[in-house]
């Protein structure tokens, strides 16, 4: 089932956390029943057995689990493994999209800009073709809603930034011509085989091609230099690194792949405009955890506002009229 987010009426952000159990230590993920909430996971390592409405999944690493209105989810089994994820509850505007239907496949295609122009296409379960983007753009939003401000509707705007950036992570992946696919095994053969030294002729070599036509193949099909590729996912894993742990920055840039930190960091400045220093203050803070999450927390305060439970209110009329 894929679901159609209406982005052009307001999405309201409920809750958007991160969650992290050390190896050893058990966990069963809490029986969970939906009111009128959406709830997005994103689980970045480990492996969960779960039940979407009596229908059991195995959530994986790079995966993505949109759980809606009215949905029951649980898990089905203990892990002892480590796990990391993402989760944000949120209320919006839908539509159901059923899967291989008419309409669904002329979206994929590309013959329905309006509704692209207008609606966010995500899936209930789906692999992720760029995790580590949208690893970055998650800790961003756990990073935003953790502070406290005198406006919040920020939350709102950048939550649905990451719907849409899922959604065209979705979209694109599934909708590439065989030519577009024959490019994605490369890329795909990159992220695995990322070192200091990978060069655009060393990836030609490879896969038995020249060097200038592969980079003109590839910038055709991306609308990006196969050079810039690889130099734009060292650069995305170290703006994650740098938002998500506290490690230096000489040890950040031998983990992204970089042959020296002075090089790591004049092309991180030169790229991103400023240094890793202080891209590290603009986007990471102190979070808590533990291996217990507790759903049915408060509503923030915010949602006491009688605006905005008018808002929600015409949002749950709105559903239930579509």
């Amino acid at each position: 089932m894929n679901y159609l987010i209406n982005i052009n009426k307001p999405i309201l952000n409920i809750w958007t956390k991160e969650f992290i159990k050390e190896e050893g230590s058990v966990w069963v993920h809490p029986s969970q029943q939906h009111s009128q909430d959406f709830e997005l996971t994103i689980l970045e390592k480990g492996s969960l057995n779960l039940s979407l409405n009596g229908k059991p999944l195995i959530l994986n690493e790079g995966e993505a689990l949109l759980t809606p209105p009215f949905a029951h989810l649980m898990g089905t089994k203990p892990t002892y493994s480590a796990i990391y994820l993402y989760w944000t509850h949120f209320f919006a505007e839908y539509k159901n999209l059923k899967d291989n239907d008419s309409l669904s496949k002329q979206i994929i295609s590309g013959k329905k800009q309006y509704i692209l122009d207008n609606y966010a296409v995500i899936p209930d379960h789906f692999i992720l073709h760029n995790p580590t983007q949208i690893y970055l753009l998650f800790n961003q939003l756990v990073n935003i809603t953790a502070k406290k401000r005198k406006i919040n509707r920020g939350n709102d705007l950048f939550l649905s930034y990451l719907l849409t950036a899922i959604s065209n992570d979705y979209l694109e992946n599934i909708s590439k011509t065989e030519k577009e696919k024959n490019i994605n095994i490369i890329s795909e053969w990159i992220k695995v085989n990322i070192s200091p030294h990978l060069t655009v002729k060393k990836v030609a070599q490879k896969f038995g091609l020249n060097s200038n036509y592969l980079s003109r193949a590839f910038k055709k099909e991306t609308n990006i230099p196969l050079k810039s590729y690889i130099i734009n996912m060292k650069l995305d894993y170290a703006k994650y690194l740098l938002s998500t742990t506290y490690l230096s920055v000489s040890e950040i840039s031998y983990k992204s792949y970089f042959s020296d930190t002075k090089l790591f960091f004049h092309t991180f400045k030169k790229r991103v405009g400023i240094t890793p220093s202080q891209y590290r203050n603009l986007t990471s803070s102190t979070k808590y955890n533990s291996n217990f999450v507790d759903q049915k927390m408060p509503l923030p305060s915010e949602f006491g506002t009688i605006a905005i439970r008018k808002l929600i209110n015409e949002i749950v009329e709105e559903n239930k009229n579509a």
